[in-house]
């Protein structure tokens, strides 16, 4: 009698602890259990579909969607094509069509296999890394490229000069001397800038642009603009050359310090 009694409560115990269906061969088992007793098939943790969508929503693009159902590789690959936003875009696919599929649809088809917390904050911290990666790798490509856009500001400014010692050889030639203090060409603004520094021509027609050091650090913040006569140097001043056609070299000479990664690519 008291066996069958104890029995009874037991049963009744048992009875009372809720129980779910197990994902192969249906049978009840423990909530917690991992592994069904009865076929040994290990049980599948169910998707939940809001955590799915807001995942695919706002962290779409990092592939945090894809970490949380266990697709970890292709997870990586969102994260590590993220900067070209194609992650983003198939993402916002992904969630079109997670929105229309039933919860039982997406549990037949994914398993969740992390916490929606974890997945978030290692989606992030790897955003950042991914994110500072780049930038280490733009910013000195971005300032190069804004110092070879203010270098072309003293080639704009030789522009004025040069033309004026072209019209000074064509009448006769000359002493091709210019510079701020004494000009003997005239007519020609060498007033300073905020980057360029002094702007001068020697005798020969060298054009000397001096940048500000704020912009090159000097001594190498000097470009040179050399006149040419049929592919040589030329001294402009000497009378010989007179009659001939004169054509210019950008840098490309020892007296131009200026670094060839700022200078424009006809100076190159």
């Amino acid at each position: 009698m008291q066996t069958d009694l104890g029995a009874d409560t037991v049963s009744q115990q048992t009875s009372a602890i809720p129980h779910k269906a197990c994902n192969t061969c249906g049978a009840l088992i423990h909530p917690a259990a991992e592994i069904c007793p009865k076929c040994g098939v290990r049980q599948r943790t169910p998707v939940s579909k809001p955590v799915l969508l807001l995942l695919t929503f706002f962290l779409g693009g990092l592939g945090a969607h894809k970490f949380y159902t266990g697709r970890h590789w292709q997870g990586i690959l969102y994260l590590v094509f993220c900067w070209t936003y194609i992650p983003g875009l198939v993402a916002l696919v992904e969630f079109i069509i997670y929105c229309f599929t039933s919860s039982e649809r997406l549990n037949e088809k994914y398993t969740a296999k992390g916490s929606a917390v974890v997945i978030i904050v290692i989606a992030i911290v790897a955003f950042i890394f991914i994110v500072g990666v780049l930038a280490a790798i733009a910013l000195p490509a971005y300032q190069d490229y804004t110092k070879k856009a203010k270098a072309s500001e003293g080639i704009i400014m030789a522009g004025a000069l040069r033309a004026r010692i072209v019209e000074s050889f064509i009448e006769r030639p000359q002493d091709m001397s210019c510079s701020s203090l004494t000009c003997n060409l005239g007519g020609v603004d060498l007033n300073p800038t905020k980057y360029v520094k002094r702007l001068s021509s020697d005798r020969s027609g060298v054009i000397y642009v001096e940048y500000d050091e704020q912009l090159f650090a000097a001594p190498k913040n000097v470009l040179t603009i050399t006149p040419l006569i049929d592919g040589q140097v030329a001294d402009l001043s000497n009378p010989i050359a007179a009659g001939k056609d004169v054509s210019w070299k950008c840098g490309q000479s020892a007296s131009t310090t200026v670094p060839v990664k700022y200078l424009p690519g006809s100076c190159r």
